[in-house]
């Protein structure tokens, strides 16, 4: 990991007037970084859908290529390939950034059928202060919003609306489930990780709260931040995150491409 820290410069936002007891973090991309990024974000990419030994050991067990397994695993319906790839980078930025939370990959694992919408909170992660159950422990959840073409004057908006959705009435129920995925993956140390924030009463704990936008740099405007409010009314850490990256589509089709095409 780090190969993102270079290329996605992140600044903090003081100038819109919202969030003041919260973080608003801007960031873009140039299309020139694409292959720097792509030829080591590719196995980083390829391991949120399927780990790599459990690939080839299906390809040999089928007798099929890597690039063929991958054709099938990998979505090729373009609003999910762009809903894929925006929560993808976002973990990866994340994972990177601050105090590195630990994000895990189960849930672009969990579909039955590549083309499947994977339902639930986008991103939740943590990071472990010590050994034992600490209130300096961090419980992340993320709403990750991404456009690809066109402008949406809401998008902030929905992502910020739906990550607090997600802090009151999913929280519970998305940190057993993801355990249980974690468990049937063999991840027993992560999931037992995750169970430091399943009682809040018996174990204190923070909480971060990401709102997260991936956009078309060319259709963004600064305006979109002006749905948030002066203040949020929140005891947790909130943020919104918003990375633009010029000629956003042709990076989803790009990348998809290059991510299949590395293993023929």
């Amino acid at each position: 990991m780090g190969y993102l820290a270079d290329k996605v410069s992140l600044q903090c936002n003081h100038s819109t007037g919202k969030l003041a007891n919260g973080e608003i973090w801007v960031g873009s991309i140039p299309s020139e970084v694409f292959s720097a990024i792509a030829s080591e974000h590719k196995d980083v990419f390829i391991s949120c859908y399927i780990d790599k030994d459990h690939l080839t050991s299906l390809a040999k067990m089928n007798n099929r290529t890597e690039e063929d397994l991958l054709k099938e695993i990998l979505p090729d319906k373009a609003h999910l390939q762009s809903g894929d790839f925006g929560e993808i980078f976002c973990r990866s930025v994340l994972q990177e950034w601050k105090d590195k939370p630990v994000i895990p990959t189960e849930r672009w694992r969990n579909r039955s059928i590549k083309n499947d919408t994977v339902r639930g909170t986008d991103l939740v992660g943590y990071v472990i202060a010590g050994d034992e159950p600490s209130e300096a422990d961090v419980l992340v959840f993320s709403e990750v919003k991404t456009r690809e073409k066109g402008g949406d004057d809401e998008v902030v908006k929905k992502a910020y609306e739906g990550v607090l959705k997600d802090n009151t009435t999913r929280l519970a129920n998305s940190l057993y489930l993801l355990q249980h995925s974690l468990l049937r993956d063999g991840k027993e140390e992560e999931a037992d990780k995750f169970a430091r924030f399943s009682s809040p009463y018996d174990n204190p704990y923070k909480k971060r709260l990401i709102a997260c936008v991936v956009h078309n740099a060319q259709n963004w405007k600064d305006e979109y931040l002006q749905v948030l409010p002066e203040k949020h009314d929140l005891s947790d850490e909130l943020l919104v995150v918003v990375i633009n990256f010029s000629d956003l589509s042709k990076w989803i089709d790009d990348f998809y491409g290059v991510t299949v095409a590395e293993h023929e």
